[in-house]
């Protein structure tokens, strides 16, 4: 009985623990359109974002490094803030990232090199700014809405 008491306490702590919000801030490497990874100079550590709400290229497609040139541009030399409160199946933080008090999700909306992700965007805060971002770079005709370049 002894045993069975800390493997139930485990039971109960893992929904617990995988509700925590974690914040990880820093300079970031881009590494693909909808991921980033904060990688500390000093150690090992890597902690890989996935960015909530939208989806990019894949990158073996020709649209691909034009996403990830997109975030690049966004990410080059700045200090970035993700809040999230999830992982996926990669083990990625899923989180809201920032950059100059801009989201990056939805600035990469508005500049038409991502797609919102309604699978789990919808009925979420961000649902109405993301997809008014992506409505808008679909209107003027921005990134993959007006390109030469194959999205998939």
């Amino acid at each position: 009985m002894k045993i069975l008491i800390p493997l139930i306490m485990l039971v109960w702590a893992g929904p617990a623990l995988a509700e925590q919000v974690q914040e990880v801030t820093g300079a970031v490497v881009p590494l693909d359109g909808d991921t980033i990874a904060f990688v500390d100079p000093f150690s090992d550590d890597v902690v890989t974002v996935r960015l909530f709400g939208v989806d990019a290229p894949e990158m073996d497609t020709s649209a691909g490094p034009h996403a990830r040139a997109a975030l690049d541009d966004l990410v080059a030399f700045e200090h970035v803030t993700c809040v999230g409160h999830e992982t996926d199946r990669y083990e990625r933080l899923v989180a809201i990232c920032e950059v100059n008090g801009q989201d990056l999700a939805e600035v990469l909306l508005r500049s038409g090199w991502v797609f919102t992700y309604r699978t789990f965007l919808l009925g979420h805060d961000n649902q109405d700014g993301y997809l008014a971002a992506e409505a808008d770079a679909r209107s003027r005709g921005a990134g993959l809405w007006g390109s030469l370049v194959q999205p998939f």
